[in-house]
């Protein structure tokens, strides 16, 4: 599946300093869900998940991203 430009906008500053791994998750409340997917050697805490629905772009964190 591609990952839409808006997301690997938003995981641009992830992407430089971690490479590309930027993922899809699936659905959730009716948004597409990607998050990026930290190399296995990295402490991060949350991850940085972005929904995409009718073409907006949320990112969240926190235990929210956990769900």
């Amino acid at each position: 599946m591609n990952i839409p430009s808006q997301v690997m906008k938003a995981a641009s500053e992830l992407r430089a300093m971690y490479g590309e791994h930027v993922e899809h998750l699936g659905e959730f409340q009716g948004a597409q869900a990607y998050y990026y997917r930290f190399p296995d050697d990295v402490d991060a805490g949350f991850p940085s998940v972005y929904l995409i629905k009718d073409g907006e772009l949320t990112e969240i964190s926190g235990f929210f991203a956990l769900e």
